[in-house]
């Protein structure tokens, strides 16, 4: 993730990544909570880029062979909120 050199807070870096990975919860209100939460959190802290952001989403929620159909499905709902 590429944060702007005057904020490379590692706690915000860390927060920003799990608030990703939240976005895959198969729980729906869990999902909500997260894009509510990330979404607060980028527009009060602009450094973060678009392009590191979405290059971010892609690694953090991608999909490999062995995740279960239920992954894979949760990762498509989760790229249609983007």
């Amino acid at each position: 993730m590429e944060v702007e050199e005057d904020s490379s807070c590692d706690e915000l870096e860390y927060s920003v990544t799990r608030l990703v990975k939240g976005l895959a919860s198969s729980r729906k209100g869990a999902r909500q909570g997260f894009a509510t939460v990330l979404t607060e959190v980028l527009s009060e802290f602009a450094s973060f880029s678009p392009e590191g952001m979405l290059r971010l989403i892609t690694k953090t929620l991608e999909v490999t062979g062995s995740s279960k159909a239920w992954v894979s499905a949760e990762c498509a709902y989760t790229d249609s909120l983007l």
